[in-house]
């Protein structure tokens, strides 16, 4: 990950820098501590507040507010390098590769967190799509949106008299899009292209053809369903910039931030081997348009942030969603305001003290960023480290020999205190007796009249 190479500006490898992608990046380059870039992070979440697709007031406040410095913190857990390849949007480019050096820096798949969903695309090391087929994409997602306009309209009420032209185009395409991923209809010919349109079996009884159903990948909402795919294309419209080589591949992916109490297992359902049965909608689309344009894709998906606590796992998922600019009114295909997840069943304590101790003792990144912020800190994070180094039965033999020691202290002071009181009272019954002494001698009539007595 040579952060020379590729500088925070818009160029044909990396289309979609902001003013505040570009200010971060810099912070991260001239080595500005964790605290600092915090702040910039802040003032990355601030400027959601101009948009209006996603609801982002939460994830804002909960930036502002920072708990307990708790997404400070977990801010501190991610390497520089990946940080950077956050920022910049290139996580597919850098971690592709399945054996690569650069995924030394990512931490374990076990237990809850914070991780990246983005692809890139079949053969070409990491880097997705040109400009000019970044305008097929759109055109194939347009079509697709009006497909789900045209079910919307008719729905029930099917005759070809109906469409016009362009709606029946663009629902054989959005028909044909939605098979990609589809497992294998074994009813058709053996020899039927998965790509063609098929009609049902029924279709010689019912007179409709398998392409007019409502296309798969819509929104969830009752109306306007088309939402989520018409903000696909606005995203996608970002990456066409004019003055750059139109057929150059791009080392920028877009991608999705989630959480999970189990990532191995929650992360299933973005692999592209599977049917995208449980998938999200602008996900499976945007493959799914890929592969139609010939572009197969393949998915990175990595692990950014460990939780060890219930509200890592929220406050992770915020945390990352700003710094790769994953919301699809910035540069992502997330269509929802992270940090909404209620913990019914959370992990265990136990899996929460695993983590903790991954990202604190196996893994170097958090101390020494820490330490970076806040060089003190570094020895409250050796002292931790030295008594976790510590055997338990050793540990406690010494500490059972410090209290021995603490009550034999305890017993010779106590005896010197009585011993002191007595040095004290020998003092005044002598100190008695001199004064008594120096009276006598200063009145000799005194010793005459007691030897008178004797």
């Amino acid at each position: 990950m040579d952060a020379i190479k590729f500088p925070p500006r818009p160029s044909a490898a990396t289309p979609t820098i902001s003013a505040l992608q570009a200010k971060l990046v810099n912070q991260i380059d001239q080595g500005d501590t964790y605290i600092e870039l915090y702040a910039t992070v802040v003032e990355m979440g601030e400027e959601l507040e101009s948009q209006d697709v996603v609801n982002a007031h939460d994830m804002i406040t909960a930036l502002r507010e920072d708990k307990g410095r708790q997404m400070t913190v977990l801010l501190h857990t991610i390497p520089r390098p990946v940080l950077r390849s956050i920022v910049m949007r290139m996580v597919a480019y850098d971690f592709w590769e399945r054996d690569s050096d650069n995924r030394t820096l990512l931490y374990d798949k076990e237990g809850p967190g914070a991780y990246i969903v983005t692809l890139s695309i079949v053969d070409r090391r990491g880097h997705t799509w040109s400009v000019n087929e970044n305008k097929e994409l759109i055109n194939l997602v347009e079509t697709y949106a009006r497909a789900i306009e045209t079910y919307e309209k008719h729905c029930d009420t099917y005759g070809h008299s109906q469409l016009c032209v362009d709606e029946l185009a663009a629902m054989q395409v959005a028909a044909n899009i939605d098979k990609q991923y589809e497992k294998l209809d074994f009813s058709s010919p053996p020899d039927s292209p998965t790509s063609s349109v098929e009609y049902r079996s029924n279709s010689d009884v019912s007179g409709i053809p398998d392409w007019w159903s409502m296309p798969r990948f819509v929104s969830s909402s009752e109306t306007n369903k088309s939402w989520s795919v018409r903000h696909l294309v606005s995203m996608l419209r970002k990456r066409n910039i004019a003055g750059v080589d139109q057929n150059e591949p791009s080392k920028q992916s877009v991608c999705m931030v989630g959480s999970a109490d189990d990532f191995e297992k929650h992360i299933q359902k973005y692999r592209l081997i599977s049917a995208l049965r449980n998938t999200t909608h602008c996900w499976g689309l945007l493959v799914s348009c890929l592969k139609y344009a010939n572009l197969e894709p393949q998915e990175t998906i990595i692990p950014v942030c460990k939780a060890w606590k219930i509200e890592h796992i929220n406050m992770a998922e915020i945390l990352v969603t700003v710094l790769a600019g994953s919301l699809i009114s910035v540069g992502g295909l997330d269509i929802k305001q992270p940090g909404t997840k209620s913990e019914k069943n959370p992990p265990s304590d136990r899996v929460f003290e695993s983590c903790r101790r991954h990202v604190c003792g196996a893994k170097p990144w958090f101390e020494e960023n820490m330490a970076h912020s806040n060089p003190p800190m570094k020895r409250l994070i050796d002292a931790e480290r030295e008594l976790e180094s510590m055997d338990h039965n050793a540990l406690q033999e010494s500490v059972a020999e410090v209290k021995r020691l603490d009550q034999e202290l305890t017993e010779k002071l106590a005896k010197l205190e009585a011993i002191e009181k007595h040095q004290e009272e020998d003092q005044k019954v002598l100190g008695e007796a001199e004064e008594i002494v120096r009276f006598c001698t200063d009145n000799p009539d005194v010793i005459d009249a007691l030897s008178f007595f004797s």
